[in-house]
């Protein structure tokens, strides 16, 4: 009876450790807010780019650097949306159309 307790014990502690495992991944793959700033931040080097977070939210302002001119501003970013590097890849390639499009628009208007 003792060796069916011992394995059903090794049995459990291997369920345990694995659950452990997958958590301290989850963990080591989230970002704290300062992570998710640098990387946005530098996204748009040469640009500057000011990430705020308030509460669970993030606002990010792309700014030429030559103008001063504030060229993008998005806010209301959920934090918990950015929960994968697949996440974070969306958003920057979303913001920098979304600039694209901005400058493009400015670029036609001075035109005119």
């Amino acid at each position: 009876m003792e060796a069916i307790d011992n394995k059903a014990g090794d049995i459990l502690c291997s369920v345990n450790r694995g659950r452990l495992r997958r958590l301290l991944l989850m963990i080591a793959c989230t970002l704290s807010n300062l992570e998710l700033r640098s990387i946005i931040e530098g996204a748009f080097l040469p640009s500057r780019c000011n990430c705020t977070v308030i509460d669970d939210t993030m606002t990010v302002e792309v700014i030429d650097p030559r103008t001063e001119r504030v060229e993008l501003l998005a806010s209301g970013i959920k934090l918990d949306s950015l929960d994968t590097s697949r996440a974070l890849c969306d958003l920057i390639l979303k913001l920098r159309a979304d600039l694209q499009t901005t400058q493009s628009m400015q670029q036609h208007a001075l035109a005119s």
